[in-house]
């Protein structure tokens, strides 16, 4: 390897981690809430008497909406990562 490719390589991390801006940090907070839906699941399927905060309907629509969220914002910050 040269020194001008060890020259470029940092550089090219260091715009990709500029690039993603404000969607990085918003994508992580998704993605832990969606871990945690998951977790909730598995603690609703054990004990569901303690866990009932709204009809089925709407807690399956919350879960589903969030990890499509989750789903959108992880590709976006990869598409945005890969055209940088």
């Amino acid at each position: 390897m040269t020194s001008t490719e060890d020259d470029e390589s940092p550089d090219y991390l260091n715009n990709v981690s500029q690039d993603a801006g404000v969607l990085r940090p918003i994508a992580t907070v998704v993605l832990f809430a969606a871990i945690l839906s998951v977790v909730w699941i598995v603690f609703a399927a054990q004990k569901p008497d303690w866990v009932d905060l709204a009809s089925t309907d709407v807690e399956v629509s919350a879960i589903v909406g969030l990890l499509l969220a989750a789903l959108i914002l992880v590709s976006a910050v990869a598409l945005r990562q890969t055209r940088s």
